[in-house]
């Protein structure tokens, strides 16, 4: 470069863009947690919970509980919803992991091989952070629906148990 030459102190502009996008990105991540934090209240959330639950105990008539317990036939419907609810937990977490190890392992691939041309290391730093922060906007998505699917699970199971817990307490068949 030539005595006075600017231009090695210029940055270009796609590098730039992607360095703002990294700005961005960073700053939503923290108010997503900021979100979060916020959203999850450990006392007011289990004493929910705790009167829920106790208010439901409560209403179940125990002692037909007790007398359907001895009947096999009053575990067959149950039993077999649980092995669905459990068939579709599982079928469900797998193609979320083979979903999201599919993307990270292509995107992950991408990155690895993509090119530096020498001569342009600003741009290819550029493209570098684009196709990183794209890997990382997938892997969050990837993330969200795995939390959703798993919190789909959980109330399933809840459900059934609550079914279950009513339908053994209604009154045995003789």
């Amino acid at each position: 470069m030539a005595a006075g030459d600017q231009s090695y102190f210029e940055l270009d502009p796609k590098l730039e863009k992607a360095l703002s996008r990294v700005v961005e990105t960073g700053k939503t991540t923290i108010e997503n947690m900021n979100v979060v934090a916020r959203a999850i209240t450990p006392f007011k959330t289990f004493a929910q919970i705790n009167d829920n639950t106790t208010n439901f105990l409560n209403s179940v008539d125990w002692g037909n509980v007790v007398k359907n317990s001895y009947l096999p036939e009053s575990y067959q419907t149950p039993l077999t919803q649980l092995a669905e609810i459990q068939q579709a937990a599982i079928k469900t977490t797998v193609e979320g992991q083979a979903s999201f190890f599919k993307t990270l392992s292509t995107e992950g691939k991408e990155i690895a091989s993509t090119p530096v041309p020498i001569e342009k290391p600003q741009e290819a730093m550029a493209d570098y952070i684009d196709k990183s922060l794209d890997l990382y906007d997938d892997v969050n998505e990837a993330m969200k629906e795995q939390a959703s699917q798993l919190n789909t699970v959980q109330s399933a199971y809840m459900a059934w148990y609550q079914n279950t817990l009513q339908s053994m307490s209604a009154a045995p068949k003789t």
